[in-house]
Formats: C-alpha cells, structure tokens, sequence
C-alpha cells in the first residue's frame, strides 16, 4: 500500500493524467482484494469462472509490473523537465518525516532522549589524572620520604623568603599540564614518521649517538646482546644516528644487531641540533613510547649485567609507572638555569630539598599518566627554546660546588626539565620511581670492539 501511496502522493502534485490513472489502479487494487472483478471488466467474470484465481493473479503482477514502469517514467520525467529530484520522505517544506510519527527526526530524537536516563558524568582528562596520581601516592605509604636534610631555609641564598611546594598533588599536577604546548604536533608527527620502521614490541630499548660515541656504542651493543637478549623475549634495540659518519653508519648496520633510524633534524626547530642541550633526547622517547609497553633510555655509558635484576626493575616500572635514578647530593635548585624555571613558574628554591634525575637512563612505562604527565610536559620544553636549551645554557655545564651554596649554578637541560616534573608530582614520595641498583655506568671505560 505504500509505493501507492507515495506515487498518488507525487503524481497528484506533477502529472494530472497520472494522478487520475492512479485513482484507477487505487479502484482496481481493492476490487481484485474483494474478488469483485466483474465491477471492473466484464471479461473478469469469465476469468474467475473458468480459471479461478490464476488469472487474477497474473493480472495483478501485471498491474504491478506496470505501477513500477510508470513510476520510474515519471521519476526521470522530474529530473529532466525541472531539474529537482523526487524524496519520497520529504514533505512539502522539506523537513525529514517518520513515516509512522509524521513528525521531524530531531524531535524525535529529543524525546527518546528525554525518556531515557541521564549519561553518566565522563571523566575529563584532568579529573582521571588526578585520580591517577592520588592511587599511586597511596598505593605504597610504607615508602618513606626521601628528601636530604637540607630544607628552603637552610640555603645562604640572598633572596626574599621561599616559597614552599603547594601540598596538594592535584594542584601541582595541574601546574605541570599547564605547559604542554599542543602547537608542537608538527614535530612529534615528524618523529613518528621517523620511527615508522619500527615494530611493536614489549619492550623497546633505545639510545642515540653521534660520531664522539660511537666507540660507547659498541660496548653498550655488547652487554646488552649478552646479558639482555638472552633473557627477554619481545623486545628490539633502536639506535638513533645523531650524526656519524658514513664509516660509521655502515658498520653500525653490520654489527649492531639493531634498528637504525636517522634522527629528523631538519623537521625541528634548529636549537634542537645542539648535542649539548639534549633537547633531541625527550622526543625519542615520547615517539617510541606508543610502540611498546616499556621503554628504555640508555646512555651509551650503560652497561648490563648477568646480575641485572631485569625482572624485578621490569616489573616496578608496570606498578609505578617510572624508574629513575636521582642523585641527592645535587640539589634541583643548584643545577637547573634559571630560565627553565621561569619556564615553569617555579621558585627555584621549591627544589633545594629535591635530588637531581639522572638521564643516564630511564624506563618508561606506557600508560596514561606517564604519557600525558611526564613525557609531554618534558617534550613540550625540549621544543621551547626558553626552556631546555636557552641561550647561554651550553655555558652552564660545570656544576662546581661553591660555599656558600647558591642555585642556579648550571644547568643539566633534560636531566633538569625531568627533575622538575617529578618533583612537581610526587613532592617528597620520588621514592617511589627510583631504580632498583644493577644497571652500571663506566663512563670513559669504552674501547673499539667492532671490525670492518
């Protein structure tokens, strides 16, 4: 009944021959229902009489066969005599009709809508950070503080009166989002793009060097192919180039049992090239981090062991999110530029009781709360030139203790930047991402162990 009623609908509109030929069939259809054939046609009597029902119902698929033609015909009649296309479903203002309601869809949806129950409220991303960092402090209160006892009073610094670190985790964690930088997405897509031969693994290890480390290399290549590979499965070794030589780079593909990736510098802001700000280190690791569950930032003065508890650092990193190493005779507040903090919005002497992060080397786990806490804040000042690498910071390397003590006295860029989240998160719990003892690092112990 309804393509016939959706053809009188538009014939009674475009085609007056049409309209009154539908009344005909309108006519037709219900006395062939009735079996009333012979108030249609004289031969239906004979039809019915001899024949019975066939023949009706040969004329009715007939009838059929002929209601489709003329409403095709009549379709392409329309569209090439006044260009406008025929919708059943539309009434004349154009407004979508429900064909059982005969009213417009979005007030229907509207009412479905109101009978239904409020959604439930969804966290937004500050709200699920929050509830992050509070579980992981409370998670592990048999963890003591770990601070020096040096405090923001004790220092001989000549400045007005400290400003102590905000006790409350959410408030701080909201300082430290605060400066994520989302302009920077050009440069993390070209990182990606960089890495995009590397697959998915469990655990991915990964280091850079330039042609002053290349002998490291070799020895951290060595230890790790001997005392790591063998008691991991699920995992790949990732050495950037940050620029060696062509010599170089060929036996590093013969020897190293790796994936080498060029590092994209010319993607990036160019401050970025300065080895010594090490602004090229946070990116790396940002970008491999979304390809495996646990990443691993080595120096190539790291060196393992049969006696590394691999599994034991493995699993803290899952539970913790991060294991670091911090030294706590360097004082945040006396190794970090001042511009980093002004950077940041801190008072420098927040972080006279705090330990500086080494970068030596890291693990990172994959999870929420590292990715959008930690590593984009860290990457966000790798990319702002008032951050990690300020002018004047390469001039800032030698960290001599000075009597009285004074902050402010050099700067260690990444190592810095990474100190300062952390502290800024955690306050005085850091405990609860140092690393277990069992990675070592000899530096300057290094010698040439491949052959062409």
């Amino acid at each position: 009944m309804l393509p016939l009623f959706t053809l009188g609908t538009f014939t009674q509109r475009h085609h007056p021959v049409l309209s009154c030929f539908y009344s005909f069939l309108i006519r037709l259809r219900y006395d062939i229902i009735r079996y009333d054939v012979a108030s249609v046609h004289p031969s239906y009597v004979y039809a019915t009489t001899s024949f019975g029902i066939v023949l009706p119902l040969f004329t009715l698929a007939f009838l059929l066969l002929l209601l489709v033609v003329i409403y095709f015909g009549t379709l392409l009649h329309v569209l090439y005599t006044d260009g406008k296309s025929f919708h059943p479903w539309k009434d004349d203002g154009g407004a979508l009709q429900d064909d059982n309601f005969g009213m417009g869809r979005d007030a229907e949806s509207q009412r479905a809508n109101s009978s239904l129950a409020a959604p439930h409220h969804q966290l937004s991303e500050l709200e699920e950070l929050e509830m992050i960092i509070k579980k992981k402090l409370a998670e592990f209160p048999e963890e003591e503080s770990v601070l020096p006892a040096t405090s923001c009073e004790d220092s001989k610094e000549p400045e007005p009166a400290c400003t102590h670190m905000d006790p409350s985790p959410t408030v701080r964690l909201r300082q430290i989002l605060a400066t994520r930088n989302k302009t920077i997405r050009p440069y993390l897509d070209a990182m990606a793009e960089s890495a995009r031969t590397v697959a998915p693994h469990k655990y991915i290890f990964v280091t850079a060097v330039d042609a002053s480390y290349f002998i490291p290399l070799q020895t951290l290549v060595q230890s790790f192919t001997r005392h790591v590979f063998p008691r991991l499965s699920n995992c790949t070794f990732v050495v950037y180039d940050l620029g060696m030589t062509r010599a170089q780079r060929i036996l590093a593909e013969k020897k190293c049992q790796c994936t080498l990736l060029d590092f994209p510098f010319k993607k990036l802001p160019p401050f970025v090239r300065e080895m010594k700000c090490y602004a090229w280190k946070p990116p790396i690791i940002r970008t491999l981090i979304d390809k495996a569950d646990i990443v691993v930032w080595m120096d190539s003065s790291v060196r393992w062991s049969k006696t590394t508890p691999l599994e034991a650092i493995f699993t803290r990193a899952t539970e913790r999110g991060l294991q670091l190493a911090i030294d706590q005779s360097g004082s945040i507040a006396v190794r970090t530029g001042r511009e980093m903090f002004q950077f940041y919005g801190d008072d420098p002497c927040q972080y006279e009781p705090h330990g500086e992060v080494y970068g030596t080397y890291g693990i990172f786990h994959n999870e929420p709360f590292v990715v959008k806490a930690v590593l984009d804040p860290w990457v966000s000042c790798a990319f702002d030139q008032n951050c990690m690498c300020f002018r004047g910071s390469t001039g800032m390397l030698g960290c001599v203790h000075r009597l009285p003590r004074r902050r402010n006295v050099c700067h260690r860029f990444d190592q810095s930047s990474l100190g300062i989240i952390v502290s800024k998160l955690y306050n005085n719990r850091t405990k609860l991402f140092r690393v277990l003892e069992g990675i070592d690092i000899r530096r300057g112990s290094a010698e040439s162990i491949w052959t062409a």
